[in-house]
């Protein structure tokens, strides 16, 4: 359990390309999860070619980072011969709990929305995806020839404003429960999905606690100052190799 009321939960997308290159084995895959029933379901989804998409149930960043049932799921669904990153198609989604924003979550949302766009080229980056790929499934609310004028309450202004597009930004606003931030490239390495939850969990404490005028201002520095602090071993490993 969560003692700030903040959960995230996974949208894992694993597939094999439409050429067949890789041998893959759904049934045998099905059939080796059934062990992780309490943690997972499965569903099918539109953009996979032949894949599935492995969806956990709403943890803890604390039983994220400890437990080690993430890790071997990848391994199984590796073993089995599907793959995440090494296709055009998958991506991880991961999804943080509205109330895990703080007392006022429309305004802490507001703050974490504004930061995604603030540091929109650096999470590109982080996020592997590539123009593309991002501008098909998870565009941002900004136009990049905007000049930089934008407030907190403007981008969050767009992030509400509801149309057949909104759920394929880099944040989606549309869940009733959840906010999903959909950049991240897919991927079954167990540090790159912890250094993911990582950097979300620090953007999501900065929009809690610092005031608006502070997040308007913030540095990316300041980001990395954090994830370097010995908290955050896989985020500080990541933002050393990219």
């Amino acid at each position: 359990m969560a003692t700030n009321n903040r959960y995230y939960g996974l949208e894992i997308e694993v597939d094999c390309d439409r050429w067949g290159k890789y041998d893959v084995d759904f049934d045998g895959l099905m059939e080796e999860l059934e062990a992780y029933n309490d943690l997972i379901y499965c569903k099918y989804d539109g953009s996979l070619h032949n894949g599935v998409e492995i969806v956990t149930h709403p943890c803890s960043y604390q039983y994220l980072m400890e437990k080690p049932y993430i890790r071997e799921i990848c391994q199984v669904t590796l073993d089995h011969g599907y793959r995440s990153h090494h296709t055009t198609t998958c991506g991880l989604h991961v999804h943080i709990s509205k109330d895990g924003f703080g007392e006022d979550r429309e305004l802490g949302m507001a703050k974490f929305v504004f930061m995604i766009e603030k540091f929109w080229h650096k999470m590109v980056k982080f996020s592997r995806r590539n123009r593309e790929e991002l501008e098909r499934w998870a565009s941002r609310y900004c136009e990049p020839t905007e000049p930089n004028t934008e407030t907190v309450t403007s981008i969050y202004n767009k992030a509400k404003d509801i149309n057949s597009l909104a759920r394929y930004k880099a944040v989606n606003m549309r869940n009733a429960d959840t906010v999903e931030v959909r950049m991240f490239k897919g991927t079954l390495r167990i540090d790159t999905i912890k250094a993911s939850i990582q950097l979300l969990d620090i953007m999501v404490d900065q929009a809690c606690i610092r005031h608006v005028e502070e997040i308007q201002d913030m540095k990316w520095h300041e980001i990395e100052e954090i994830a370097r602090s010995g908290a955050y071993p896989e985020l500080s490993a990541y933002l050393d190799k990219r």
